[in-house]
């Protein structure tokens, strides 16, 4: 799992990659699936992971200063290989899901839910998939 730097105006305003990332991984494990750590990720032959990555720009320009632009992506990545040319093997997203939006500065924090309802997306889509055992 990888969750992506935040940047300065999330950062700024109390939204942080931790917390984020915290989120995130307490929802995949609590759903069973294992959250490799960064050295067994590297190691991981199937190299498959969830990719969340969430942008956020803070206008400070009047009149609309105070407002917040966010977007959010959920990706499952992964090897694929070529049909016709099986040694070329590639990451790509082979799962996605994602959202944007407007809210008040005040409401930063909200975005850490609109992460997880996106992340449930991704859950209800595996477990489909992947039935627990």
């Amino acid at each position: 799992m990888l969750v992506e730097n935040l940047g300065g105006d999330a950062e700024e305003n109390g939204l942080h990659r931790s917390d984020i990332q915290m989120d995130v991984e307490l929802k995949l494990r609590l759903a069973g699936i294992k959250v490799l750590t960064e050295e067994e990720s590297l190691n991981d032959p199937s190299h498959v992971y969830l990719y969340v990555n969430v942008l956020v720009k803070v206008d400070k320009t009047p009149p609309v200063s105070g407002l917040v632009a966010y977007n959010i992506s959920c990706e499952l990545k992964q090897y694929v290989s070529l049909v016709r040319d099986p040694s070329v093997v590639r990451t790509a997203t082979t799962w996605d899901t994602g959202g944007l939006g407007l809210i008040g500065k005040d409401k930063l924090r909200n975005i850490r839910n609109y992460v997880k309802d996106q992340v449930d997306h991704f859950l209800n889509a595996y477990l489909s998939v992947n039935p627990k055992q």
